[in-house]
């Protein structure tokens, strides 16, 4: 899928507030999340950019993504919430915020 600049910066910082969010970052998520910036060719100084994100802008971002977008944001958040074989409360809080 082609993502623009920004839609790929909102996926990672949403990825990093679900990989965060149970306050235990598992090894998978970590190699997920690598996976993730490799599959977007995001660079190392673009990831201070993506660091700079809160959710509400990320969320703003996402709502402005068209439906097959947000669809396959909304798999590649689930995945990062159930890497660790432990889909959280905190995970689905932040995943179901995002589509309401």
């Amino acid at each position: 899928m082609k993502l623009k600049i920004e839609e790929k910066f909102a996926i990672l910082a949403i990825l990093k507030l679900i990989m965060e969010a149970d306050t235990i970052i598992h090894p998978k998520e970590i190699e997920f999340m690598d996976e993730m910036i490799a599959r977007f060719k995001v660079s190392l100084s673009d990831l201070e950019e993506v660091s700079a994100l809160d959710l509400l802008t990320s969320k703003s971002i996402l709502t402005k993504m068209d439906d097959a977008t947000k669809a396959y944001s909304k798999e590649i958040f689930l995945k990062m919430a159930w890497v660790d074989d432990d889909y959280d409360i905190r995970e689905k809080a932040i995943i179901e915020n995002l589509f309401v």
